[in-house]
């Protein structure tokens, strides 16, 4: 059993300085990194000054959930497991998987659902664990990418699956599957409302559609700046969309009507794909009465895809291999969609090595602990840039043996490279060089 609690309250504490005193109600939410280590909470109505580190022993965040007693359970994509945090910050490994799990839910009975994404060319499933997480059972096969479960009233599982664009209703006794929506491009994120509504997120469409309780389907917000990744609704029927991109928004929820227009609750998270909120309710805490009013800051005018696709003179490929010989540090990522970069401390541990000939990325934590690595040789046509990724550890493993393509550009002490040809897609990062 691992304590975390000591880096929450540090955190209340400081965050408990910055809040004037009100009456409005504050749920806890939860999202992550997937790629990284930390686990945030927010206090809903604080927004940003709340930010805490609940955790930072996570493997990856690659779904959460909650169960009916205020738990909170997290699937960590690293170390293939489920884990179980009491409100304290203390986590205990709820049970362990064969491969990465994804976000899940409970039943009223206390089983938990799981699904599990079918990485690396197999299919995915859906799994009920009983409350301990001491037994389980296979639900459903031959799911093609399922992503998350949620459940209505009745207790029927809804499934996003983000190969085939479809919503999915199982039953919670024989697994038994029927469709409920088609024609999504690849939806992730879904909540019910009050009213048995039903959000989805449909990542690359930037687009949050409701569903009634028939499968009629009406645009609740379209044209989104970033891609929606997971959706939760608070206490007080506000919705929060996680982006996959560090970001959260908020829908506020004004007497019982909904913005069609999102503010920005906080940043710079990551990749936080998932999100959670769990209620608060019996808390005393006081919080001031609503987040301020944010901007988002206005686009950069050295956006990683401009850079690259807007280069001229380039070098030749024997010249572009001398300027990448060096050590590189992520200093910003544009992933996802986003319309500003992602900046990251110098000290993010993130750092990719080049020769004339191979290249090695490794990933480190604030004790210098490596958390994943991955390497391997690499050719260039013009400045299309083609990586062979013939090692890997960690969260890596799940790319060996990909050839990944990317259009490059080295700019001074900077270095840019973009996804190219679909692989991998949504890629965009800027790279600092490191002084010798």
């Amino acid at each position: 059993m691992i304590n975390c609690a000591e880096l929450r309250l540090l955190g209340f504490a400081l965050a408990a300085l910055l809040l004037e005193p009100g009456l409005a109600r504050a749920d806890r939410l939860f999202t992550g990194d997937d790629w990284g280590t930390n686990l945030y909470e927010f206090d809903t109505v604080a927004g940003e000054s709340s930010k805490v580190v609940f955790c930072n022993q996570v493997q990856g965040v690659n779904g959460l959930g909650r169960d009916g007693k205020g738990n909170l359970f997290v699937s960590d994509f690293g170390a293939r497991s489920i884990l179980k945090f009491t409100l304290d910050g203390k986590h205990t490994t709820f049970a362990t998987l064969d491969s990465p799990g994804a976000a899940m839910a409970f039943d009223g009975e206390g089983s938990l659902y799981l699904p599990y994404q079918g990485l690396w060319g197999g299919d995915g499933r859906i799994d009920k664990f009983s409350r301990d997480g001491s037994t389980h059972s296979v639900l459903a096969s031959n799911v093609p990418q399922p992503v998350q479960v949620v459940l209505d009233r009745q207790g029927t599982l809804f499934v996003s699956d983000q190969k085939s664009g479809c919503i999915y209703e199982f039953d919670p006794h024989d697994g038994t599957r029927t469709t409920f929506a088609t024609g999504l491009k690849s939806p992730i994120g879904m909540v019910f409302d009050s009213r048995g509504i039903l959000f989805v997120a449909d990542a690359p469409g930037r687009a949050i559609y409701q569903y009634t309780t028939n499968g009629v389907r009406t645009t609740f917000a379209g044209r989104l700046k970033t891609w929606p990744c997971s959706l939760a609704f608070d206490s007080e029927g506000n919705l929060f969309e996680a982006d996959g991109s560090g970001s959260v928004f908020e829908f506020e929820n004004d007497a019982g009507e909904l913005s069609r227009q999102p503010t920005l609750f906080a940043s710079e998270l990551g990749h936080n794909f998932f999100m959670t909120i769990l209620p608060d309710g019996k808390s005393a805490r006081k919080t001031n009465p609503g987040p301020a009013k944010r901007r988002e800051k206005p686009a950069d005018p050295d956006l990683v895809a401009d850079k690259v696709l807007n280069a001229t003179n380039l070098p030749g490929e024997i010249e572009l291999k001398r300027q990448l010989v060096g050590t590189w540090r992520m200093a910003a990522n544009e992933s996802w969609g986003a319309t500003q970069y992602r900046y990251y401390p110098a000290a993010n541990g993130y750092f990719k090595t080049f020769t004339l000939t191979n290249w090695n990325i490794v990933k480190s934590d604030a004790q210098s602990n490596v958390l994943y690595s991955a390497g391997g040789a690499y050719s260039l046509q013009g400045n299309v840039y083609i990586e062979s990724i013939d090692s890997a550890t960690g969260l890596m493993n799940q790319f060996l043996g990909n050839h990944p393509r990317f259009k490059i550009l080295v700019d001074g002490d900077k270095y840019y490279q973009l996804g190219f040809d679909g692989n991998p897609p949504n890629i965009k990062e800027m790279w600092q060089r490191v002084s010798p």
